[in-house]
């Protein structure tokens, strides 16, 4: 039973660390949510029909923690060999593991190492220095990552591990703590304080839109929906703010606490207050030996929520879900008496539930091979074949923005700048975006509705006042309607304008803005 768990349970960790495909558009995040919910299936349908074998059967919880810390040690160890240059990193960053930037790789590891504690505890001899060192070898990796919110979660799991330990007493131990996280967020804060100016923003405005919608929010997705629409009144109230040069377009808040309460309002606070004080009452009452791994793994987790976004990724689910059920479990050890005529009804249910979500699952796989594949060839040249195959994949993807996007950039590219806008409008009701302002200005400039197209330049603008191309191009198209003189304004703007990272592109947008200025005189 142990193996066959312990195989099961490391194919659903594997699976959810490493699973990456080609064969979608996003090769590394979806192909591991389909991955996880595939194993998650097979998994459920195992122990219904486990339970209706057995009259008593017990979770097996060493072979599951097994998996975890197998999983977290190969993760750690294919991240740190990308540092130090065995492995190629195929993003811009210096270490990922199989993620697509150091956040899932360190979550991933922040989430594993409470295991490997927990586990540590019980072991003698060489198996408790193995122990060790590959707990040294997550902490390594989390290191290298150069994730702060993966230090400060190790940070957390110290202290713990130091207030059970050493034998000072109460205050001393609280203050000792305290002082210590002081000093660390002071260092963090200046080891990369751009970026953690950047986050303060990104709070900014979190916070004013809660101000907006404080009850409910804005609804599933709401952050996406609306947030870089609130970045760009913030810029176009403080024009002269010190965070313009640091804005930039956002697709996480950087705190999952912040994202609940702009998607459901306090309301989505106060019912997530209602679990953690569930949970609080289930652990005080729960006898499992488990129970102290599990508030560790969910401490780690929450502590690294606050500075980063580990629920994009379907391993901290995995763990999690772990969590909640040995919390909310009295026992790991479940005893089946015989099933009722309901019991049993309901374990059919339980199985075409399964089915059900395994065909919706299925029927949006083809749809992201057939928007891949479309890419490809549209990427070709090829848009005349590429586009029933992104029409059939609308029917399923409709209401995916980045399918929607990028099916607009696309058409835009092919030259069909009335379609393009369409979709363009479609996806902007799902998302508030830089380049998607962008893609929509450039398509109202190409069908000649210039108001539309100026309105779309400047929100794109104030959304990230640091960029260029949305200035220069409202340069050329106040020029084209005669407006010379606001024109010849935005010009000495631009020339005189800040830049962020040098490129060859912003020194072509300023020179052509000088020479615009001299024959303009």
């Amino acid at each position: 039973m142990i193996i066959r768990e312990m195989i099961l349970f490391s194919l659903l960790c594997l699976g959810a660390l490493f699973f990456n495909s080609s064969e979608f558009v996003d090769t590394g995040i979806v192909p591991k949510w389909y991955m996880t919910i595939a194993m998650g299936i097979v998994l459920v349908v195992y122990y219904l029909i486990l339970s209706q074998r057995k009259r008593s059967f017990s979770f097996e919880m060493q072979g599951i923690i097994y998996a975890i810390i197998i999983s977290c040690a190969l993760q750690a160890l294919y991240g740190i060999l990308q540092y130090w240059g065995v492995l190629q990193c195929t993003s811009s960053f210096r270490i990922t593991g199989s993620f697509d930037n150091p956040a899932g790789f360190a979550s991933s590891l922040c989430a594993g190492i409470p295991f490997l504690w927990f586990v540590w505890n019980g072991l003698k001899g060489w198996k408790k220095l193995l122990c060790v060192m590959t707990i040294l070898l997550l902490v390594c990796g989390v290191f290298l990552s150069g994730s702060r919110a993966g230090v400060l979660s190790i940070f957390m799991l110290v202290a713990i591990w130091g207030y059970q330990s050493v034998s000072w007493n109460k205050l001393q131990k609280i203050v000792l703590v305290i002082g210590a996280l002081v000093v660390l967020i002071v260092f963090l804060y200046f080891l990369k304080r751009n970026s953690a100016d950047g986050r303060l923003l990104i709070w900014i405005c979190c916070l004013n839109m809660i101000a907006i919608k404080p009850w409910f929010g804005f609804g599933s997705g709401g952050f996406e929906a609306h947030y870089m629409d609130y970045q760009a009144q913030f810029f176009h109230r403080n024009p002269d703010s010190g965070y313009a040069i640091l804005a930039d377009t956002v697709q996480q808040p950087f705190n999952e606490f912040l994202r609940i309460a702009v998607d459901y309002g306090l309301g989505g606070l106060l019912g997530l207050l209602g679990m953690i004080v569930f949970l609080i009452l289930c652990y005080q009452k729960c006898n499992s030996c488990y129970k102290d791994l599990a508030a560790l793994s969910l401490c780690s987790i929450t502590v690294f929520s606050l500075f980063s976004y580990p629920f994009l990724y379907p391993f901290t689910w995995a763990v999690v879900l772990l969590d909640l059920v040995i919390l909310a479990g009295n026992t790991w050890h479940i005893h089946w008496k015989i099933f009722s005529v309901v019991g049993k009804w309901l374990v059919i249910l339980c199985v075409m539930g399964s089915l059900c979500i395994t065909n919706t699952m299925v029927i949006r796989v083809k749809a992201e091979m057939k928007w891949k594949h479309a890419l490809s060839l549209s990427s070709c040249g090829l848009f005349e074949k590429a586009q029933p195959l992104y029409d059939a994949a609308e029917r399923v993807l409709g209401n995916d923005r980045y399918f929607l996007y990028n099916y607009a950039a696309e058409l835009n590219v092919a030259r069909f700048y009335k379609e393009s806008l369409d979709i363009a409008m479609k996806c902007r009701h799902l998302w508030s975006d830089y380049d998607l302002e962008m893609l929509i200005a450039q398509n109202c400039w190409e069908i000649n509705r210039m108001v539309e197209a100026e309105e779309h330049f400047r929100l794109a603008s104030d959304m990230c006042p640091n960029r260029f191309m949305p200035l220069y191009r409202l340069v050329w198209l106040l020029d084209r309607q005669g407006r010379q003189t606001e024109a010849r304004e935005l010009a000495t703007i631009i020339i005189s304008k800040p830049v962020k990272i040098p490129s060859v592109i912003i020194e072509r947008i300023k020179s052509e803005m000088e020479n615009y200025l001299t024959l303009k005189i």
